[in-house]
């Protein structure tokens, strides 16, 4: 549910898109991103979630209605308008990355926007620290890991100091590990003041990591509310053609009373439950989850 204590810094509005080839992949979208949100975007491919998110930096223009990105109508802002406030992190990073070092493409954003140089160089020097890329920065870029590639091509929206970022995407291609880091990654960026839309098809990051979750399926938004709300719908979940977190999944099975939205969670809610009612009364145990 939106909480309307927090300003809007998306807001779409009966949006539509029709591609030239007449592919209708959006009809009537709404929905509202608040400032602060980690925002999920999740269905089967196809549905809409790509060619949504791409409307609000300007990649995309709409066929009808309309999308205000910081109370500006987007048919009203150039690309680089639009991306000075959302910045777009590709799915694939070989699609982003074009320069031949490291230096260069995390400097290329803030030199095209101006950026004062004191400025863009402490920005880049924090942002390199914490990406891991201190001792890449001469390295040409595909001579990097899949993940560090991922990193370098999040630096260089980040260095442009977008107030949004989408993510398309994150974590294909990772293992757990990397995966793990990515999303913890984005945690902190969220601490720090920045709204996150994150497009994926991984149910259970979307669950522990995101406080809103639009459910799209053909062009049309058939749910927007807590995770918590929105994967205890197994209708509307399978409507869409999904499956909630395997956690979630297991508890539902066990026929708990509880939703829950990540493997720690549930664990939390078995010792407490041991602790006020003993093992032997519990009304579940570690063995439920196994």
């Amino acid at each position: 549910m939106i909480n309307n204590h927090d300003p809007a810094v998306v807001e779409v509005k009966d949006l539509s898109h029709t591609y030239p080839s007449g592919v209708e992949a959006l009809k009537g979208v709404s929905l509202c991103v608040q400032q602060g949100d980690v925002f999920g975007i999740i269905g089967q491919n196809g549905c809409g979630k790509t060619t949504l998110v791409k409307h609000f930096n300007g990649l995309l223009r709409p066929t009808g209605g309309e999308v205000r990105v910081f109370g500006n109508n987007s048919k009203e802002k150039t690309i680089a308008e639009l991306s000075a406030d959302v910045g777009f992190v590709f799915q694939n990073p070989d699609f982003q990355l074009f320069l031949t070092s490291v230096e260069q493409e995390i400097n290329f954003g803030p030199n095209n926007i101006r950026m004062p140089e004191e400025e863009r160089r402490q920005i880049i020097e924090q942002l390199v620290s914490r990406l891991g890329l201190s001792e890449r920065m001469q390295s040409h870029p595909f001579e990097l890991t899949r993940l560090e590639r991922k990193m370098v091509s999040i630096a260089s929206v980040l260095a442009m100091k977008p107030r949004v970022v989408v993510f398309d995407e994150p974590t294909t291609g990772q293992d757990a590990v990397q995966t793990r880091a990515i999303m913890e990654l984005f945690r902190d960026f969220s601490r720090d003041g920045h709204t996150l839309i994150i497009v994926s098809h991984d149910m259970s990051l979307i669950a522990e990591y995101c406080n809103r979750v639009s459910v799209m399926k053909g062009g049309s938004v058939l749910a927007c509310d807590t995770p918590r709300t929105v994967f205890a719908d197994r209708s509307t979940l399978t409507l869409a053609g999904l499956e909630p977190p395997e956690i979630t999944q297991i508890a539902q099975q066990a026929r708990l009373d509880q939703i829950f939205l990540s493997v720690s969670e549930a664990f939390e809610w078995i010792i407490g439950e041991q602790r006020s009612c003993g093992p032997a009364t519990s009304g579940a145990s570690a063995a439920d989850f196994s």
